[in-house]
Order: C-alpha cells, then sequence, then structure tokens
C-alpha cells in the first residue's frame, strides 16, 4: 500500500530535498491506497522532513477520505494530471514540485504562493535549521513547466490562484533576501508592491577581454535587461569588510563602463520603509516608469507586505500560510 503526501506536507518535504533525491518513476493514487492508521504510526515521515501536522495526504476518491487531527485527505474531482507524484521509496510518493504548487494554491494567500514559486524555481529552500534560515539547492523547477504544468489541468481547483501568481514569479533567486526584493518590487499597488515589471534574476554579464578588471563576467541579483538597470542587494554578513568594498566599487565601475546603472540597495534600507520608498522610486525612474497610484491605502499595503515578509523571514521553513492570511492579500 502507497503513501500519497500532498499540499503543505509535500512543500515540507521539498523544502528539505531536491530533484536528486528521488526516483524517475511517477504514480497517481489508485482505488485502495488509503494507508491504514497503524500504518501511518508507525512511518516514520521526520525521516523525510515531514513534521508538521496535521499530515495532508491525497487519495483516490471522496469514498476513500478520512479526516482526523492528525491526517487530512484529499481527492482531484476535477483535472487529475497523470504522473503527478514522484516516487520517493517503495511505499512513499510525494507530489511533484509542480502539483504541489498547484496544490498549495488553495491553501495559501496569493503573496505566500508567489514566494513558494520565487522558492521553487530558484536556487535556495528555507530552512530553519541553517545559519542564515535557507539552504542552497538546484531550483525545483521552471516558471515554464509551473504554467504547462497548470495547463494540464485546466478547470482544476487553484488553477485560477496559481496562474495569477505566475505573473510575479521569476528563476534563479538565489535567497530569500532577493525574493522579498522582488516581491517589493514588483508586486502590484494593491498587494502591497510598487508594480515594477520582473527583472532577470543573477543575470551574468559578460566582461570583454579589454576590460579593466580581472573577472571575466560579473553576475547582477536583478537585472532590467531593456534599461540596463542591475540591482545589488549588499548584505551585511558579506559586505563589511574592506577588501570586498574596494571589489564592490570596482565591480559597479567595470559595469558603468559597460553601460550597465547599478542601484545598490542594503539590508538597512529594505527594513525601512522610508529608505526603501527612496531606493525604489530610483528604481523606477531609471526603468522610465512614473510610480503613482490611485488608492488612497497604498502606504498601509506597503507597511503591510514588507512587515510579513520580514516575519517569515524570522521564521523561516515554516509551509503555513497564516503569516499572510488577511484581506489585502486577496487577488
Amino acid at each position: 500500500m502507497s503513501i500519497f503526501v500532498s499540499h503543505t506536507s509535500a512543500l515540507e518535504f521539498w523544502r528539505a530535498h531536491s530533484l536528486e533525491d528521488v526516483r524517475a518513476s511517477r504514480a497517481m493514487p489508485q482505488a485502495g491506497d488509503v494507508p491504514e492508521k497503524s500504518v501511518l504510526a508507525d512511518f516514520d515521515f521526520a525521516e523525510y522532513g515531514i513534521v508538521s501536522q496535521p499530515l495532508h495526504l491525497m487519495v483516490s476518491d471522496a469514498a476513500s477520505r478520512g479526516q482526523s487531527k492528525q491526517v487530512v485527505c484529499h481527492t482531484w474531482i476535477k483535472a487529475r494530471v497523470a504522473g503527478s507524484f514522484v516516487c520517493v521509496s517503495d511505499s512513499l510518493y510525494v507530489s511533484s514540485p509542480e502539483a504541489c504548487f498547484l496544490q498549495v494554491a488553495r491553501q495559501l494567500s496569493g503573496i505566500e504562493l508567489v514566494a513558494v514559486g520565487l522558492e521553487f524555481c530558484g536556487t535556495y529552500a528555507l530552512c530553519g535549521s541553517a545559519v542564515r534560515g535557507f539552504r542552497e539547492r538546484p531550483p525545483l523547477t521552471t516558471v515554464g513547466l509551473l504554467r504547462k504544468y497548470l495547463s494540464k489541468a485546466a478547470g482544476g481547483y487553484g488553477v485560477a490562484n496559481a496562474e495569477k501568481a505566475l505573473r510575479y514569479i521569476a528563476e534563479a533567486s538565489a535567497s530569500p533576501m532577493e525574493t522579498m526584493l522582488v516581491m517589493l518590487l514588483c508586486l502590484p499597488c494593491a498587494l502591497g508592491g510598487y508594480g515594477l515589471e520582473l527583472p532577470v534574476l543573477n543575470h551574468r554579464i559578460k566582461v570583454p577581454a579589454s576590460g579593466m578588471g580581472r573577472r571575466r563576467s560579473y553576475c547582477c541579483d536583478l537585472f532590467w535587461p531593456r534599461a540596463k538597470l542591475a540591482v545589488e542587494y549588499d548584505s551585511d554578513m558579506f559586505h563589511t569588510d574592506s577588501k570586498r568594498i574596494a571589489n564592490d566599487s570596482q565591480r559597479r565601475v567595470e559595469l558603468l563602463r559597460l553601460g550597465v546603472s547599478v542601484v545598490s540597495i542594503t539590508r538597512r534600507q529594505v527594513f525601512d520603509a522610508r529608505a526603501f520608498d527612496d531606493a525604489a522610486h530610483t528604481v523606477a525612474k531609471s526603468l522610465g516608469k512614473r510610480l503613482r497610484s490611485i488608492r488612497t491605502d497604498v502606504l498601509t499595503r506597503r507597511y503591510d507586505l514588507r512587515k510579513h515578509l520580514i516575519e517569515k523571514m524570522r521564521s523561516p521553513g515554516s509551509s503555513k500560510g497564516e503569516w499572510l492570511r488577511g484581506d489585502y492579500v486577496d487577488w
């Protein structure tokens, strides 16, 4: 008998694992794939990074559903997509990253779903036990694969929410702070952002052989190709010694020589609403965008978005969405 882990329990799994940890074989729940309580009680889910309760499982049909404080069973009444579960062990299957993204689209707020998408398409995973609150790992999926999966699942629950979230998801975010910058700058004003177009993340710019420095290329945290604008996040952790400061200065000079404008945003600016507002207006001006909003509560929404994103950073690794619940996060 197989166990099919889904929804936020699958999200927990993917924050502890990578695609290399699963087998190539895929499956879907079949009639009879309903583990007995004794089987679930004896199974060590913590070994796979699944520790929160209730445990979310997928079953084949409504007749197989069972509810308890420890286990919640789900069914896909519409738009079942073949191969939505990847094999972890002989008896354990977990929702694929694409299926998981769709499943949590009905559990999490819109903003939380965007954050999950940036994480899944990025090169990090939230991890509360890590020193920095996250660990490095290869991307679990891409925007293209997510869009393709949602197309196959058309008509299913959560698809509309997931498709809306895709509008604000970029690939290759390398850290929660980069994800936070993208969301603060690019989410629409109604959600507390500045409504800027999505950048290319961690874009590598080649330096001609005739360049002044020794570097052959530079990686820009956020890059807008059309405007040749780079936004660099300066972390307190890595940007304090004199050698690093000198290297950053040389980097900016070289990028300017290549026609790339550079705007630096520090951790202090991110955490200071007024300072970040100044930085966001600088970025917008460089992109040729005039920031105007007809909303009377735009400052409140920006404050709320920043507050909740910061709270999330202080409790990394959670698969819950309560921190972003509220009217202001509705699509």
